[in-house]
């Protein structure tokens, strides 16, 4: 029933966003609770003769201010809105009666658009995609009760940064990306399901350029921690 649902959740993401710049530089850390609503959707059903095979799919939006520091040059506020898809493929193994581990890959999109007035409005803009692998584990708590535990571990590719006003572009390198989750889903009636959780996400992009001169090699990188409550209906 858990991996047979679609769900919307209320999010809250504390993001802490980063150049960790040139030896000698200092280094804008823009941080905040970013509140948004997550998307989801999964199933697993029998596939040509392969039992529990497993696909999930899930979207995260996140609109809100985060402060900018973490001393001068750098202060006051800065408008962050964070897009995240997620797409997982596996197969469930049923190892007992009340536990499932589930092996998949995955795959995904993340987009941070950030804007700040500096005596003129400046908005940037960091994309990556991601490929990598990660385990679930599924324990039946009780008859209603649905325990999840999530690791995961990826690359990011096709990383780019975009800053305004003067529409500078720069690739950005691949590095790892580090996952992990915990949730929960309680059958409440019938079809209807009460689920949440909490997700970490430990990732960066390398050889982008810091906010400020002297224009010099940094590197992306994002500490992002999702908490998420919503109802799911199973089918």
């Amino acid at each position: 029933n858990v991996n047979n649902e679609i769900g919307l959740a209320a999010d809250m993401m504390l993001q802490n966003a980063f150049d960790k710049e040139l030896p000698g530089n200092t280094s804008p850390i823009a941080s905040g609770w970013l509140p948004g609503l997550e998307a989801k959707g999964s199933v697993m059903q029998d596939v040509l003769g392969i039992s529990n095979v497993y696909a999930a799919v899930r979207y995260t939006f996140n609109d809100g201010a985060a402060s900018l520091g973490p001393f001068p040059p750098y202060g006051g506020t800065v408008n962050q809105i964070n897009n995240a898809l997620n797409i997982e493929v596996g197969k469930g193994f049923l190892i007992t009666n009340d536990l499932m581990l589930i092996p998949f890959i995955q795959g995904g999109y993340d987009s941070l658009q950030t804007s700040q007035n500096f005596g003129g409005q400046s908005t940037n803009g960091t994309t990556n995609g991601y490929v990598g692998v990660g385990l679930r584990a599924d324990y039946a708590l009780t008859e209603r009760l649905v325990l999840t535990g999530r690791l995961g571990w990826a690359e990011t590719v096709d990383g780019n940064v975009s800053i305004g006003p003067s529409n500078i572009n720069r690739s950005l390198g691949d590095m790892p990306a580090w996952q992990a989750g915990a949730g929960f889903d309680y059958l409440m009636t019938g079809h209807w399901h009460l689920y949440g959780g909490v997700d970490y996400t430990d990732f960066a992009l390398a050889g982008g350029a810091p906010y400020m001169p002297p224009i010099g090699a940094a590197t992306e990188k994002f500490n992002e921690l999702n908490f998420h409550l919503g109802i799911a209906w199973s089918f």
